[in-house]
Formats: C-alpha cells, sequence, structure tokens
C-alpha cells in the first residue's frame, strides 16, 4: 500500500473488529498468515470509503485555473471503486468524464479525485444501475 496515503482515526478499532470477525470464522488471527490481516483490512476498508469524507467542491477547485481554453477537456479510462454498502463488498469500473470549459479549467489529476468522490456519495445509485 501507499505509504503516502493518510489514514482516519479509529483506525486500530476497525482492527480490532476484522481480529474478532476471523475469531468468529473459526480462524487463528494469531498464526503467521493471518498476524497482520486485520490492520491490512482496516486499512483496505478506509482507502476503499476515503471518497465518503471528501469535499466534492473543494477536490475541483484545489486546482482551478483561469484560462480562456474552450475546447471539450477528455479524461478518458479513469479507474473507481468503492464498496456496496449492503453486502460489504467492493465494486468497480471505468469512467470517462469530458466538460467545456468556462473560464476555468482544473488539474486533470482532479478529475480522477472528483469521480472517486462522486462514486462514493452516489453509491446507492450506481448498485441499482450495474
Amino acid at each position: 500500500m501507499n505509504s503516502e496515503i493518510e489514514f482516519r482515526d479509529g483506525l486500530d478499532e476497525i482492527a480490532s473488529h476484522y481480529h474478532a470477525i476471523l475469531e468468529l470464522l473459526g480462524e487463528k488471527p494469531e498464526r503467521e498468515g493471518l498476524l497482520k490481516t486485520p490492520m491490512r483490512v482496516a486499512k483496505a476498508m478506509q482507502i476503499l470509503t476515503r471518497g465518503y469524507t471528501q469535499d466534492p467542491h473543494k477536490v475541483l477547485t484545489d486546482a482551478l485555473f483561469e484560462e480562456k481554453y474552450d475546447q471539450m477537456v477528455i479524461v478518458k479510462d479513469i479507474d473507481f471503486f468503492s464498496m456496496c454498502e449492503h453486502h460489504i463488498l467492493p465494486f468497480y469500473g471505468k469512467a470517462h468524464v469530458a466538460y467545456i470549459p468556462d473560464g476555468h479549467i482544473t488539474g486533470l489529476s482532479k478529475i480522477p479525485r472528483q469521480v472517486h468522490t462522486a462514486v462514493s456519495s452516489n453509491r446507492q445509485r450506481l448498485e441499482r444501475s450495474l
């Protein structure tokens, strides 16, 4: 996993719950192969759900530049992922975004971040369409 990722509060508590889940499933979380699994899963869950806490407006405006460019801007094949809230299972896909600037453009790296935020905040609607 990327060491630059900032994890939210509660990571240790999430890991302890996954430790208990492993025990309830009949596993032995203390055995070598599972020793670090609860923390790995806790980190993965925070990564998969990070868009839930992001402000979509802030994501887009963090890198907003005044530009008289009036041609369509297209970003293709943006991988996205989120969690199904009914089954706590990941879902994923690809998105394509296009927009025509109106005096401002946003940094291209902000568009995939916006997709992740939108997918997370609109996951119920997306799940019904999948």
